[in-house]
């Protein structure tokens, strides 16, 4: 690649808003998209309150359905295998 293209490359923009980059962080987990995320952070203020909540916490506070709520606590909690 030259130098005279290598302005045609797309770098990705890292929001500074913290709260966007909070809503992005828990979107992005399997199971939550922006509606869940969005619910998830008004109801448990922080992340670590989210990953700290029971699957009976998520779905109640944050409107969850209880089996999506138990995926979501599977994924933050139970221990990676290889």
């Amino acid at each position: 690649m030259n130098m005279e293209n290598i302005h045609l490359i797309k770098q990705k923009r890292i929001s500074n808003d913290i709260n966007k980059q909070k809503l992005n962080i828990i979107a992005s987990i399997p199971f939550i998209g922006k509606r869940y995320a969005e619910r998830l952070l008004k109801n448990f203020k922080t992340i670590k309150n989210i990953i700290n909540a029971s699957p009976q916490e998520l779905s109640l506070k944050a409107k969850i359905p209880y089996k999506t709520s138990i995926k979501i606590w599977k994924i933050l909690n139970e221990e990676y295998k290889l």
